[in-house]
């Protein structure tokens, strides 16, 4: 079943030179699938994140969420999503339980069915030693973990984690990852947007890849992979580093056996971020427009 489906999402900012953030953008998300967003700074991947859970109005396009149409329901919508967003955002002068509290409230949840859910959600972030404890006392991490077990506490049917482990630790973030794949076991969808390449390559079943509001190609991270070359020849001559890429390792070295006068070279395996930079041109002007251009 489609858990989401976008069609000509579009969304501009009024201005001297009327910034188009989201151009007619178009996509569909299974149930249970991870769904990520990839794209260089300003690509329109928090805007359109921002559009779909209710914090802010586009232009124009459709937008349904299980068939429902997120125009003539919204309250219902934001009854089916968990939102964690890119910054922590939440109450400084309370304690954990009682973040967790005002948010059950807002849902409206019975008091047994919340305690029971924040318990459960605490020890598995491995909170619980923590819940008397101020917001303002705790460390960066554990005021992600915070905003996490708050998403999901209303036991939300779609998550949207919006650069969910930016300046975190390696073993916080580790341990974020291991939450998401535990989410997307129990059969719910999460909707990703991460600068971290190799993030997005471990988790995600299907990537999105966008640039200046325009949709570039969705694909599994394997398929992009695949269609620009298993195999990466990366070498560096008089200072600039060139790759390039292969199906195979032995067409790697055929062709690496040519090249003279190189300061080093490495032949590796390759992964989503040389996808990521190819397609966008690293954020740049000279980004790919089409699969020929970025596949060729």
């Amino acid at each position: 079943m489609k858990a989401i489906r976008v069609f000509g999402l579009t969304k501009s900012y009024k201005s001297k030179t009327n910034v188009i953030a989201v151009d007619n953008l178009t996509f569909e998300v299974e149930e249970g699938q991870v769904f990520c967003f990839l794209g260089p700074n300003g690509a329109g991947k928090t805007t359109t994140i921002r559009i779909l859970n209710t914090l802010l109005k586009k232009d124009r396009g459709q937008i349904y969420f299980f068939n429902i149409d997120l125009d003539k329901k919204p309250q219902e919508i934001k009854n089916i999503i968990g939102v964690v967003q890119q910054h922590t955002n939440v109450d400084s002068e309370l304690t954990v339980w009682e973040n967790l509290l005002i948010h059950s409230m807002l849902h409206k949840m019975k008091k047994s069915i919340f305690e029971e859910r924040a318990i459960q959600l605490l020890e598995a972030m491995d909170m619980i030693d923590k819940k008397d404890r101020f917001a303002n006392k705790l460390s960066g991490g554990e005021r992600r973990k915070l905003s996490i077990i708050r998403a999901l506490l209303h036991n939300p049917k779609i998550i949207f984690l919006d650069e969910p482990t930016v300046g975190l630790d390696t073993f916080t973030r580790r341990a974020i990852w291991e939450g998401i794949k535990q989410l997307k076991f129990s059969g719910k969808t999460i909707i990703l947007t991460t600068h971290y390449i190799e993030e997005a390559q471990m988790l995600s079943d299907l990537v999105l890849i966008i640039n200046k509001g325009k949709k570039l190609i969705e694909e599994t991270p394997n398929a992009l992979i695949n269609r620009l070359g298993r195999i990466t020849l990366e070498y560096q001559e008089n200072g600039k580093t060139t790759y390039k890429f292969f199906n195979t390792s032995q067409e790697a070295k055929d062709f690496s056996a040519n090249l003279i006068n190189l300061d080093s070279i490495l032949i590796r395996e390759t992964n989503l971020e040389d996808v990521f930079v190819t397609l966008t041109g690293n954020g740049g002007e000279n980004y790919c427009n089409s699969l020929e251009k970025c596949f060729p």
